[in-house]
């Protein structure tokens, strides 16, 4: 009788437990990356789990290094990167779509992958800016339409920036940790040069919570509140960010601001005389050197072709411009006058 007795107490505890234990699970809402409904009762318990799944949603106008830079860093927390291209720039200028010098790297992300073309239709009734802006916007919108191929839930998360605003890494596990109820925009750094050089922060980036009852991805570009400050900085926002001039030609000539299209923000010393200088392209203020706790290896890929985005002394090639090396010393004595 006295065994029968542990037993009966043993077993009662063991009931007390589970018990206990449904009630701790049914809390839990969501996992890291997930979602999770629970339905749970004494007797009868069942379980509907929704996954999250987290959709980036970009524009290519060339920047090789940057898609591979946001591809490296993003490939673990994104579900389908959904990327437009296009054979007319921005501003209107015929374009190729190259990956040069980095295909073989993008290539190995390529099972995330969704490339598609979409060339806007604009008429001629606007200036030649207002165009330049309504492809830019038309551009974003038809990511919307691409990223429904993939139906998408109510819950699902989409990145919505430039292809150089690039969440880190533990930004991304605290957006999915701490996902928006609505929206939200993250808190960057405005780096120019490289990422030893930068100008102010940025909020423009959108982590956007999906509904069926989204029409429009300008909207949320078009606006900036609802900063989400857990964590401090959880974007890089790296512009003008290139090792060769003639990438820096390309993009302000393909650019939507069709105001730096022209000279001097053209001309080859000009981008020149203020990278070395560290003055910002499109006004005369002088960049500051990065002060911020940054872990560069989970940043950047370890690829020596990336080196000058943490080299602060890099400097761009002086012979396609009409300084020599002897120039070097004063140049910047008068760094807002050109030539």
């Amino acid at each position: 009788m006295r065994g029968h007795k542990n037993c009966s107490i043993i077993f009662s505890s063991f009931s007390q437990l589970i018990q206990f234990s449904i009630l701790i699970i049914s809390f839990i809402c969501f996992s890291k990356n997930s979602l999770k409904t629970n339905m749970l009762g004494l007797f009868n318990t069942s379980v509907e789990t929704f996954e999250r799944k987290v959709f980036d949603c970009v524009q290519y106008n060339g920047e090789s290094h940057m898609l591979y830079i946001r591809l490296w860093r993003l490939y673990p927390f994104v579900t389908k990167f959904i990327i437009v291209l296009s054979n007319t720039t921005h501003s209107g200028r015929p374009k190729v779509n190259s990956f040069e010098p980095f295909t073989k790297e993008i290539n190995s992300f390529k099972d995330k992958i969704y490339f598609y073309y979409y060339e806007p239709k604009v008429t001629n009734d606007y200036s030649s800016q207002e165009i330049s802006w309504k492809r830019e916007n038309a551009q974003r919108n038809s990511l919307l339409s691409a990223l429904r191929k993939f139906s998408p839930k109510e819950g699902d998360l989409i990145l919505m920036g430039d292809l150089d605003e690039i969440p880190t890494r533990q930004g991304m596990e605290l957006i999915l940790e701490n996902p928006p109820t609505y929206c939200y925009y993250l808190k960057g750094i405005f780096f120019t040069i490289n990422h030893k050089y930068w100008l102010t922060d940025w909020s423009r980036f959108a982590v956007i919570v999906y509904t069926n009852t989204i029409h429009s991805f300008q909207t949320y570009r078009d606006t900036s509140h609802n900063i989400f400050e857990k964590g401090g900085y959880t974007l890089t926002h790296c512009t003008y960010c290139f090792p060769k001039i003639e990438m820096f030609v390309n993009k302000f000539k393909s650019s939507a601001h069709t105001e730096f299209s022209v000279y001097p923000f053209t001309n080859e010393s000009y981008i020149f005389k203020r990278h070395y200088c560290r003055i910002v392209f499109h006004t005369n203020l002088t960049l500051k050197k990065t002060n911020h706790n940054l872990d560069f290896s989970q940043l950047i890929p370890n690829d020596p072709r990336m080196k000058y985005l943490i080299d602060e002394n890099f400097r761009l090639d002086i012979s396609k411009t009409i300084y020599k090396e002897s120039d070097l010393p004063t140049l910047c004595n008068s760094p807002f006058t050109f030539p």
